[in-house]
């Protein structure tokens, strides 16, 4: 089985969960949370991933990490049980698949954009409301900058890119031109 089905798994069962008890939101927190926290320690994922280590080590140091973060009961079952299983290592793909679960489960939609400087807040807004009008869901923005775009935007909603930068204009005007 590919680590990709695993965190599906993992993700799905949490996400039945959630959402029997409806604390899906909070746990999507507490999941990110965790996932943030393994991927910014080196030392945390050598901890835990580590075979140097025993058993009964890591399960100490996980269960440390989990008092401080926090988190449901059931989260902290679902990531002891990742422990147990060598398994640990997928909680930044489960983190990401159960958001992208919650987002499906709350009708909203992820936007990554990318401009040649930070958007202000009113344009933000502004983006925001269009591409909710345009997919009829609720859009977080994940907001990136790129000077090389020289201006305009470039946005990509799910698998749809939209390029509405100056340099790929500038680029396609180039083609149009080397064509004739």
């Amino acid at each position: 089985m590919t680590g990709g089905s695993v965190a599906r798994r993992y993700a799905r069962a949490l996400m039945g969960i959630g959402v029997d008890r409806g604390n899906y939101e909070a746990l999507l927190r507490g999941l990110q949370t965790v996932a943030d926290t393994v991927v910014g320690s080196r030392e945390l994922r050598e901890a835990l991933a580590n075979p140097a280590f025993a058993a009964k080590q890591q399960r100490a140091i996980l269960e440390a990490v989990l008092a401080r973060l926090a988190p449901d009961r059931s989260l902290r079952a679902l990531l002891m049980m990742m422990l147990e299983r060598g398994r640990i290592g997928d909680v930044p793909a489960v983190a990401r698949e159960f958001r992208a679960l919650a987002d499906r489960q709350a009708g909203r939609v992820r936007a990554e954009v990318t401009s040649p400087r930070p958007l202000d807040a009113g344009q933000v807004a502004q983006l925001s409301q269009a591409l909710g009008r345009a997919t009829g869901k609720t859009v977080v923005l994940d907001q990136g900058v790129d000077p090389a775009l020289l201006g305009g935007l470039r946005v990509k909603v799910g698998s749809m890119l939209y390029d509405g930068s100056l340099s790929s204009r500038l680029q396609e005007a180039r083609e149009t031109l080397l064509l004739e």
